[in-house]
Protein backbone atom coordinates (compact mmCIF):
# COMPACT_ATOMS: atom_id res chain seq x y z
CA UNK A 1 0.00 0.00 0.00
CA UNK A 2 0.70 3.86 -0.47
CA UNK A 3 0.78 5.37 2.78
CA UNK A 4 1.85 9.00 1.85
CA UNK A 5 -1.06 8.21 -1.05
CA UNK A 6 -3.29 6.71 1.67
CA UNK A 7 -2.98 9.71 4.38
CA UNK A 8 -3.60 11.88 1.52
CA UNK A 9 -6.79 10.54 0.82
CA UNK A 10 -7.56 10.36 4.27
CA UNK A 11 -7.64 13.88 4.74
CA UNK A 12 -9.66 14.03 1.39
CA UNK A 13 -12.29 12.27 2.55
CA UNK A 14 -12.56 13.83 5.87
CA UNK A 15 -12.79 17.46 4.05
CA UNK A 16 -15.84 16.08 2.07
CA UNK A 17 -17.48 14.68 4.83
CA UNK A 18 -16.91 17.68 6.58
CA UNK A 19 -15.48 16.06 9.42
CA UNK A 20 -14.32 17.52 12.09
CA UNK A 21 -11.72 15.14 13.59
CA UNK A 22 -10.03 11.73 12.39
CA UNK A 23 -9.52 8.55 14.91
CA UNK A 24 -7.10 6.79 13.94
CA UNK A 25 -7.28 3.62 16.26
CA UNK A 26 -5.99 -0.10 16.54
CA UNK A 27 -7.81 -3.03 17.69
CA UNK A 28 -7.03 -6.47 18.01
CA UNK A 29 -7.13 -7.39 13.71
CA UNK A 30 -7.69 -3.83 12.27
CA UNK A 31 -6.76 -0.34 12.29
CA UNK A 32 -9.91 1.63 12.43
CA UNK A 33 -10.70 4.47 10.99
CA UNK A 34 -13.61 7.00 12.26
CA UNK A 35 -14.63 10.60 11.20
CA UNK A 36 -16.67 12.46 13.43
CA UNK A 37 -19.33 14.40 11.24
CA UNK A 38 -22.20 16.73 12.70
CA UNK A 39 -20.90 15.74 16.09
CA UNK A 40 -21.17 11.65 15.91
CA UNK A 41 -18.17 9.81 15.16
CA UNK A 42 -18.84 7.06 11.70
CA UNK A 43 -16.28 4.59 10.78
CA UNK A 44 -15.02 4.49 7.13
CA UNK A 45 -12.68 2.01 6.31
CA UNK A 46 -10.67 -1.08 8.32
CA UNK A 47 -7.39 -1.95 7.74
CA UNK A 48 -5.72 -4.94 8.51
CA UNK A 49 -3.55 -4.18 11.23
CA UNK A 50 -0.18 -4.61 9.58
CA UNK A 51 -1.00 -1.59 7.65
CA UNK A 52 -0.62 0.31 10.95
CA UNK A 53 2.84 1.31 11.53
CA UNK A 54 3.50 3.03 8.18
CA UNK A 55 0.08 5.01 8.59
CA UNK A 56 1.22 5.79 12.16
CA UNK A 57 4.71 6.56 11.02
CA UNK A 58 3.40 9.07 8.16
CA UNK A 59 1.13 11.13 10.54
CA UNK A 60 3.68 11.47 13.21
CA UNK A 61 6.56 12.68 10.87
CA UNK A 62 3.97 15.17 8.97
CA UNK A 63 2.94 16.54 13.06
CA UNK A 64 6.90 16.99 13.58
CA UNK A 65 6.39 13.79 16.59
CA UNK A 66 9.23 11.19 17.12
CA UNK A 67 8.20 8.39 15.78
CA UNK A 68 10.17 6.24 18.13
CA UNK A 69 8.17 6.96 21.07
CA UNK A 70 5.56 5.03 21.06
CA UNK A 71 4.89 4.58 25.19
CA UNK A 72 4.41 7.87 26.13
CA UNK A 73 1.18 10.88 24.85
CA UNK A 74 2.59 13.32 22.40
CA UNK A 75 1.16 16.43 21.05
CA UNK A 76 1.78 18.06 17.04
CA UNK A 77 0.12 20.16 14.77
CA UNK A 78 0.77 20.68 10.85
CA UNK A 79 -1.24 22.32 7.72
CA UNK A 80 -2.18 20.59 4.76
CA UNK A 81 -3.58 21.35 1.84
CA UNK A 82 -6.99 20.06 0.51
CA UNK A 83 -7.40 21.32 -3.04
CA UNK A 84 -7.75 25.16 -2.57
CA UNK A 85 -8.22 25.06 1.07
CA UNK A 86 -5.41 25.14 3.69
CA UNK A 87 -6.30 23.15 7.19
CA UNK A 88 -4.08 23.42 11.15
CA UNK A 89 -4.39 19.76 12.23
CA UNK A 90 -3.48 19.17 15.53
CA UNK A 91 -2.39 15.74 16.57
CA UNK A 92 -2.40 13.61 19.67
CA UNK A 93 -1.56 10.66 19.92
CA UNK A 94 -2.08 7.96 23.29
CA UNK A 95 -0.42 4.56 23.55
CA UNK A 96 -3.04 2.10 23.73
CA UNK A 97 -3.80 -2.11 23.91
CA UNK A 98 -2.64 -2.41 20.72
CA UNK A 99 -0.41 0.07 19.81
CA UNK A 100 -1.12 3.95 19.56
CA UNK A 101 -4.37 5.83 19.05
CA UNK A 102 -4.15 9.24 17.23
CA UNK A 103 -6.57 12.06 16.80
CA UNK A 104 -6.41 14.78 14.09
CA UNK A 105 -8.55 17.83 14.73
CA UNK A 106 -9.24 19.70 11.42
CA UNK A 107 -9.07 23.35 12.09
CA UNK A 108 -9.76 25.78 8.88
CA UNK A 109 -7.65 28.74 8.52
CA UNK A 110 -10.24 30.75 7.53
CA UNK A 111 -13.44 31.57 9.61
CA UNK A 112 -16.33 29.89 7.84
CA UNK A 113 -18.93 31.84 9.66
CA UNK A 114 -19.03 34.96 9.48
CA UNK A 115 -22.87 36.52 10.70
CA UNK A 116 -24.22 35.74 14.13
CA UNK A 117 -27.61 34.87 11.53
CA UNK A 118 -25.31 31.88 9.98
CA UNK A 119 -24.59 30.89 13.55
CA UNK A 120 -27.96 30.10 14.35
CA UNK A 121 -29.35 33.16 15.61
CA UNK A 122 -32.81 34.70 15.52
CA UNK A 123 -33.26 38.41 14.71
CA UNK A 124 -33.79 39.14 18.54
CA UNK A 125 -30.69 37.26 20.06
CA UNK A 126 -28.73 39.06 17.10
CA UNK A 127 -29.67 42.47 18.25
CA UNK A 128 -29.00 41.80 21.92
CA UNK A 129 -25.16 40.48 21.40
CA UNK A 130 -24.92 43.03 19.11
CA UNK A 131 -25.73 45.66 22.18
CA UNK A 132 -23.46 43.84 24.13
CA UNK A 133 -20.34 44.15 21.76
CA UNK A 134 -20.86 47.93 22.34
CA UNK A 135 -20.77 47.51 25.97
CA UNK A 136 -17.86 47.18 29.33
CA UNK A 137 -17.79 44.55 30.96
CA UNK A 138 -17.41 40.64 30.74
CA UNK A 139 -19.39 38.68 27.66
CA UNK A 140 -19.08 34.99 28.97
CA UNK A 141 -19.84 32.16 25.93
CA UNK A 142 -21.31 28.96 27.57
CA UNK A 143 -21.77 25.21 26.43
CA UNK A 144 -20.49 21.86 26.88
CA UNK A 145 -17.57 20.44 24.83
CA UNK A 146 -18.17 20.72 21.41
CA UNK A 147 -20.44 23.01 21.41
CA UNK A 148 -19.21 25.64 18.92
CA UNK A 149 -18.18 28.09 21.40
CA UNK A 150 -14.99 29.09 19.68
CA UNK A 151 -16.62 30.24 16.53
CA UNK A 152 -18.70 31.71 18.19
CA UNK A 153 -15.84 33.99 19.90
CA UNK A 154 -14.31 33.99 16.81
CA UNK A 155 -17.81 35.57 14.80
CA UNK A 156 -18.09 38.04 17.61
CA UNK A 157 -14.42 39.36 16.79
CA UNK A 158 -14.80 40.14 13.47
CA UNK A 159 -17.88 42.02 14.19
CA UNK A 160 -15.58 44.62 16.09
CA UNK A 161 -14.00 47.41 14.44
CA UNK A 162 -9.99 46.03 14.72
CA UNK A 163 -8.80 49.52 12.79
CA UNK A 164 -10.42 51.66 15.65
CA UNK A 165 -9.51 49.07 18.55
CA UNK A 166 -6.62 47.06 19.85
CA UNK A 167 -8.41 43.72 19.88
CA UNK A 168 -6.40 40.93 21.55
CA UNK A 169 -6.64 37.29 22.16
CA UNK A 170 -5.04 34.88 24.06
CA UNK A 171 -5.97 31.21 23.32
CA UNK A 172 -4.85 27.50 23.58
CA UNK A 173 -4.61 26.53 20.87
CA UNK A 174 -4.91 29.48 18.18
CA UNK A 175 -7.81 27.90 15.75
CA UNK A 176 -8.26 30.43 13.48
CA UNK A 177 -5.76 33.25 12.14
CA UNK A 178 -7.75 36.91 12.18
CA UNK A 179 -6.54 39.30 10.06
CA UNK A 180 -6.14 42.58 12.02
CA UNK A 181 -5.98 40.64 15.77
CA UNK A 182 -3.34 40.32 17.88
CA UNK A 183 -3.62 36.71 19.03
CA UNK A 184 -1.25 35.21 21.52
CA UNK A 185 -0.30 31.56 21.89
CA UNK A 186 -0.24 30.48 25.49
CA UNK A 187 2.49 27.85 26.09
CA UNK A 188 1.94 26.50 29.54
CA UNK A 189 5.19 24.08 29.64
CA UNK A 190 7.16 26.84 29.17
CA UNK A 191 5.30 28.89 32.32
CA UNK A 192 3.41 30.76 29.67
CA UNK A 193 -0.20 30.25 31.30
CA UNK A 194 -3.52 32.32 30.50
CA UNK A 195 -2.76 34.00 33.98
CA UNK A 196 0.36 35.29 33.38
CA UNK A 197 -0.81 36.08 29.47
CA UNK A 198 -3.54 38.34 30.74
CA UNK A 199 -1.63 40.36 32.48
CA UNK A 200 0.99 40.99 29.89
CA UNK A 201 -1.77 41.66 27.71
CA UNK A 202 -2.99 44.16 30.40
CA UNK A 203 -0.19 46.36 29.53
CA UNK A 204 -0.27 46.34 25.68
CA UNK A 205 -3.04 49.42 26.28
CA UNK A 206 -6.38 46.84 25.20
CA UNK A 207 -9.97 48.03 23.93
CA UNK A 208 -11.05 44.37 24.03
CA UNK A 209 -9.97 41.07 25.41
CA UNK A 210 -10.83 37.83 24.35
CA UNK A 211 -9.66 34.64 26.79
CA UNK A 212 -10.14 31.31 24.77
CA UNK A 213 -11.22 30.00 28.23
CA UNK A 214 -11.53 30.94 31.72
CA UNK A 215 -10.40 27.45 33.73
CA UNK A 216 -9.17 28.69 36.71
CA UNK A 217 -9.61 31.19 40.08
CA UNK A 218 -6.56 33.46 39.23
CA UNK A 219 -7.40 33.58 35.30
CA UNK A 220 -11.22 34.64 36.69
CA UNK A 221 -9.78 37.25 38.64
CA UNK A 222 -7.67 39.05 36.37
CA UNK A 223 -10.56 38.84 33.44
CA UNK A 224 -12.83 40.17 36.17
CA UNK A 225 -10.47 43.10 37.18
CA UNK A 226 -9.88 43.68 32.88
CA UNK A 227 -13.96 43.81 32.63
CA UNK A 228 -14.24 46.31 35.99
CA UNK A 229 -11.71 48.99 34.57
CA UNK A 230 -13.33 49.66 31.46
CA UNK A 231 -12.52 46.90 28.80
CA UNK A 232 -14.94 44.27 26.93
CA UNK A 233 -13.25 41.00 27.84
CA UNK A 234 -14.74 37.83 25.60
CA UNK A 235 -14.48 34.47 27.22
CA UNK A 236 -15.86 30.78 27.56
CA UNK A 237 -16.80 28.97 30.49
CA UNK A 238 -18.05 25.48 30.60
CA UNK A 239 -21.53 24.98 32.18
CA UNK A 240 -25.10 23.47 31.70
CA UNK A 241 -26.62 26.87 30.69
CA UNK A 242 -26.77 30.40 31.01
CA UNK A 243 -27.83 30.72 34.41
CA UNK A 244 -25.02 28.39 35.87
CA UNK A 245 -22.35 30.88 34.40
CA UNK A 246 -22.99 33.14 37.77
CA UNK A 247 -22.98 30.01 39.94
CA UNK A 248 -19.51 29.04 38.56
CA UNK A 249 -17.54 32.37 38.39
CA UNK A 250 -18.55 33.01 42.73
CA UNK A 251 -18.06 29.15 43.15
CA UNK A 252 -14.19 30.09 41.59
CA UNK A 253 -13.59 32.36 44.15
CA UNK A 254 -14.81 35.65 42.84
CA UNK A 255 -16.86 37.59 45.36
CA UNK A 256 -20.97 37.59 44.15
CA UNK A 257 -20.18 42.16 44.28
CA UNK A 258 -17.40 41.94 41.56
CA UNK A 259 -19.33 38.92 39.23
CA UNK A 260 -22.50 41.34 39.50
CA UNK A 261 -20.30 44.42 39.01
CA UNK A 262 -18.51 42.77 35.79
CA UNK A 263 -20.63 40.30 33.85
CA UNK A 264 -22.74 42.24 31.46
CA UNK A 265 -23.81 39.49 29.39
CA UNK A 266 -24.09 35.19 28.80
CA UNK A 267 -24.25 33.68 25.54
CA UNK A 268 -25.20 29.45 26.15
CA UNK A 269 -25.38 27.36 23.24
CA UNK A 270 -25.39 23.83 21.84
CA UNK A 271 -25.32 22.41 18.18
CA UNK A 272 -28.49 20.84 17.02
CA UNK A 273 -28.61 18.71 13.59
CA UNK A 274 -30.29 19.68 10.81
CA UNK A 275 -32.61 17.46 8.91
CA UNK A 276 -31.17 16.36 5.22
CA UNK A 277 -32.71 18.42 2.40
CA UNK A 278 -32.33 15.94 -0.11
CA UNK A 279 -34.53 13.31 1.16
CA UNK A 280 -36.20 15.20 4.23
CA UNK A 281 -34.63 12.87 7.56
CA UNK A 282 -35.43 9.41 5.62
CA UNK A 283 -31.78 8.72 4.72
CA UNK A 284 -29.80 9.10 1.60
CA UNK A 285 -26.14 8.95 -0.10
CA UNK A 286 -25.70 13.17 0.20
CA UNK A 287 -26.35 12.28 4.48
CA UNK A 288 -24.48 8.53 4.50
CA UNK A 289 -27.79 7.44 5.63
CA UNK A 290 -27.81 9.23 8.99
CA UNK A 291 -31.20 11.42 8.03
CA UNK A 292 -28.93 14.38 8.95
CA UNK A 293 -26.64 17.41 7.67
CA UNK A 294 -24.91 20.26 9.32
CA UNK A 295 -26.01 21.71 12.04
CA UNK A 296 -26.86 24.96 13.62
CA UNK A 297 -26.51 26.54 16.77
CA UNK A 298 -29.17 26.71 19.74
CA UNK A 299 -28.77 29.89 21.57
CA UNK A 300 -29.50 31.40 24.91
CA UNK A 301 -28.64 35.39 25.31
CA UNK A 302 -28.82 37.10 28.64
CA UNK A 303 -28.11 40.71 29.26
CA UNK A 304 -27.29 41.91 33.13
CA UNK A 305 -29.43 45.11 34.38
CA UNK A 306 -29.22 46.74 38.05
CA UNK A 307 -32.01 43.93 38.58
CA UNK A 308 -30.21 41.41 38.42
CA UNK A 309 -27.05 42.39 39.96
CA UNK A 310 -28.45 43.34 42.94
CA UNK A 311 -30.13 39.10 42.87
CA UNK A 312 -26.79 38.37 42.33
CA UNK A 313 -25.58 39.58 45.41
CA UNK A 314 -28.19 37.68 47.49
CA UNK A 315 -26.09 34.77 46.32
CA UNK A 316 -28.80 33.09 44.39
CA UNK A 317 -29.69 29.39 43.06
CA UNK A 318 -28.99 28.57 39.66
CA UNK A 319 -32.95 27.92 39.70
CA UNK A 320 -33.72 31.54 41.19
CA UNK A 321 -31.34 32.84 38.51
CA UNK A 322 -32.99 31.06 35.41
CA UNK A 323 -36.50 31.75 37.15
CA UNK A 324 -35.18 35.60 37.06
CA UNK A 325 -34.46 35.93 33.64
CA UNK A 326 -37.60 33.75 32.15
CA UNK A 327 -39.55 36.54 33.99
CA UNK A 328 -37.73 39.40 32.03
CA UNK A 329 -39.04 37.61 29.41
CA UNK A 330 -35.43 36.01 28.15
CA UNK A 331 -35.67 32.93 25.99
CA UNK A 332 -34.80 29.71 27.12
CA UNK A 333 -32.44 27.18 25.37
CA UNK A 334 -35.89 24.60 25.61
CA UNK A 335 -37.33 27.35 24.06
CA UNK A 336 -34.75 28.51 21.29
CA UNK A 337 -34.74 24.43 20.30
CA UNK A 338 -38.53 23.74 20.27
CA UNK A 339 -38.94 26.63 17.93
CA UNK A 340 -36.33 25.48 15.35
CA UNK A 341 -38.04 22.25 15.30
CA UNK A 342 -41.76 24.00 14.65
CA UNK A 343 -39.90 25.76 11.60
CA UNK A 344 -38.73 22.72 10.36
CA UNK A 345 -35.07 22.11 10.47
CA UNK A 346 -35.05 18.70 12.56
CA UNK A 347 -36.54 15.70 13.71
CA UNK A 348 -38.54 15.27 16.82
CA UNK A 349 -36.11 12.57 17.29
CA UNK A 350 -33.28 15.26 17.43
CA UNK A 351 -35.47 17.06 19.38
CA UNK A 352 -35.96 14.72 22.32
CA UNK A 353 -32.34 13.85 22.11
CA UNK A 354 -31.15 17.43 22.86
CA UNK A 355 -33.54 18.12 25.82
CA UNK A 356 -32.51 14.82 27.33
CA UNK A 357 -28.64 16.04 27.13
CA UNK A 358 -29.14 18.65 28.25
CA UNK A 359 -31.70 17.24 31.25
CA UNK A 360 -28.38 14.74 31.98
CA UNK A 361 -25.75 17.86 32.12
CA UNK A 362 -27.73 20.01 34.56
CA UNK A 363 -28.01 16.65 36.74
CA UNK A 364 -24.04 15.98 36.79
CA UNK A 365 -23.44 19.79 37.12
CA UNK A 366 -25.35 19.97 40.50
Amino acid sequence: MDVIAFVNNLFNEAVANRASDIHVEPSMEDLIIRQRIDGYLVETCRLPLQEAKGILSRLKIMGQLDIGEKRLPQDGAMTIQVGEKFLEVRLATLPVLYGEKIVLRLLPSELAVRTLSELGMEIIEVDRVSKLLHRQGLVAITGPTGAGKTTTLYTLLTLLDHRRRNIITLEDPIEVQLAGINQVQVHHKIGFTFAKGLRAILRQDPDVIMIGEIRDQETAEIAIEAALTGHLVLTSLHTADGSSVISRLIDMGIPSYLVASALSGIVAQRLMRLTCGKCKGKGCLHCRSSGYFNRTGIFEVLSLDETTQHLIMNHPSVSQIRQHFQNKGFRMMEQSLLQKYEQGLTTIEELKRMESEMIKIAQLEK
